[in-house]
């Protein structure tokens, strides 16, 4: 898949995120999309910031 491909694909999972509540300050694409070596068994690497998470995840965090 083209880097470009893969940029569309994050610009729209990140809008979902949005959508979900989950505000995404920053994105980084990582790995071989980013270093232009990935190939068609290739995965896509992202890291997502968010200041604020949703109320799944500061439940899940109660029980540890």
């Amino acid at each position: 898949m083209a880097k470009r491909a893969v940029i569309e694909i994050l610009n729209k999972y990140i809008s979902l995120l949005k959508t979900e509540g989950i505000p995404v300050e920053k994105a980084f694409l990582y790995s071989s999309y980013l270093s232009n070596t990935a190939t068609d068994d290739s995965d896509i690497d992202l890291i997502l910031i968010t200041e604020t998470l949703p109320c799944i995840m500061k439940e899940d965090k109660k029980l540890t």
